[in-house]
């Protein structure tokens, strides 16, 4: 029912957590609160998406999906983004995520696993655990769910 993030810059990295059932209006608010963050992206550009939580509304289609990716093109900085998606039930929609927005030259890669997507972004495994837990804690005493 949301999509929560922070920015560590420290360590150049967007922590983001999709929990319950996310549709298009939230996506399409989430894309536009983080591009108008100017923290984002951070120094590094890395940024770890976790949908592990959440099922993606039917709203989410091509469309939408192709919608972000152009709203994601403008940004000045996008090319210098390393994006690691972890999904479980919205892995094919995250991989036709990564297909569209192949063009724009980000980096993006959706994985299975939380420790091989830290791994690739060369990040710790044990921080981001614990960064996306306290997320998705927020998000539901927040009572987004």
């Amino acid at each position: 029912m949301t999509i929560l993030y922070h920015i560590d810059t420290r360590a150049g990295l967007t922590y983001v957590v999709w929990d319950g059932v996310v549709a298009a209006e939230q996506y399409i608010a989430h894309v536009k609160r983080l591009l108008a963050d100017p923290g984002w992206p951070p120094a590094r550009g890395l940024h770890l998406s976790d949908l592990r939580s959440a099922s993606l509304d039917s709203t989410i289609d091509r469309a939408v999906l192709e919608k972000a990716v152009g709203m994601f093109a403008e940004h000045p900085k996008i090319s210098t983004v390393k994006t690691a998606i972890v999904a479980h039930a919205a892995f094919h929609k995250a991989i036709l995520y990564e297909h569209l927005i192949s063009p724009v030259e980000p980096s993006v890669i959706v994985f299975h696993n939380l420790d091989t997507a830290c791994l690739w972004l060369g990040t710790d495994l044990a921080a981001a655990t614990r960064e996306l837990n306290s997320l998705r804690a927020r998000a539901r005493e927040a009572g987004f769910l």
